[in-house]
């Protein structure tokens, strides 16, 4: 693979060891290209398959961008009579999904479950409120914002606490509760479990996290500054360390590369917290 078409900041990020790498580069500098170089790299040295190997992103037009880039370069790896394997480029949510769609049901849901939309969880929410006869100075879209934040902050109904005053934490943790009791009867979830419910099934089951464990041995984040806690917590539990004796390509501490712009943040509405990005640095990061 050509590297001589990267600048020497580039290089040597594409080109560093293994473990935790923190990428900080501003608008225009080419983190993706870092990104999907850093990951075809990592497959032409033999470091990792490509099937080892999970990129996360925070939109559907990124992921399709990366695999692009990705698939070019690989095909210049890869030897033309080959097949050539893709490493699995996922957004959040749609990572999220993927596990769902195979593990919900440890949880005691069906995997035919259906994902809400926020016309759908407005329409659940009201007759919540109306039926626990909630104050209505308490706005149906103040308790599907509040619950959006309690879960980007991975808080459960019973760990919910979001700073408000005591009599209206109470209000929204019971709305919060029924809200959850109700989903579940309908087999349904809503954006944020999609996240949610796949740090809960690995925290309550670890041989399933150890399965997705085995399988992505190498975890890449781009815009690595927009991450919440939920997500945050999702890539800990992702990264975490197999018992020894390591695999090759694995060392302690985790094998994550994030790329970001500590500059910039464009998500603090779904509680992105620049505090992983200055904490990584620290070595803060498990």
């Amino acid at each position: 693979m050509d590297l001589s078409v990267l600048n020497q900041e580039q290089k040597a990020a594409v080109s560093a060891g293994l473990g935790p790498v923190l990428v900080l580069a501003g608008a225009g500098s080419g983190k993706t290209r870092v990104l999907t170089y850093r990951i075809a790299y990592l497959i032409e040295q033999k470091m990792f398959s490509a099937e080892h190997i999970l990129a996360v992103t925070f939109t559907n037009k990124a992921a399709k961008e990366m695999q692009s880039r990705i698939g070019k370069l690989l095909s210049k790896v890869e030897s033309r009579k080959s097949k050539v394997d893709q490493p699995t480029l996922k957004t959040f949510h749609s990572l999220g999904a993927m596990i769902l769609r195979r593990d919900i049901t440890v949880l005691g849901y069906e995997n035919n479950f259906t994902i809400l939309d926020d016309d759908d969880q407005l329409k659940l929410i009201k007759e919540i409120i109306k039926a626990q006869e909630v104050n209505e100075r308490f706005a149906p879209t103040f308790f599907r914002a509040s619950i959006s934040k309690a879960k980007n902050a991975a808080q459960t109904p019973v760990e919910f606490n979001l700073g408000y005053e005591t009599f209206v934490e109470n209000i929204v943790r019971d709305v919060y509760v029924e809200y959850q009791n109700r989903l579940f009867k309908q087999n349904s979830v809503d954006f944020d479990d999609l996240l949610m419910l796949p740090y809960k099934i690995f925290v309550l089951r670890p041989d399933v996290l150890k399965r997705y464990q085995e399988r992505f041995r190498y975890v890449l984040v781009d815009e690595y500054q927009d991450t919440n806690r939920i997500q945050y917590e999702f890539l800990m539990q992702l990264i975490t360390p197999l018992s020894p004796p390591f695999q090759r390509g694995e060392r302690e501490g985790g094998n994550l590369f994030v790329v970001g712009d500590d500059a910039q943040s464009i998500y603090g509405f779904r509680g992105s917290n620049i505090r992983n990005i200055l904490d990584f640095e620290k070595g803060e990061y498990n």
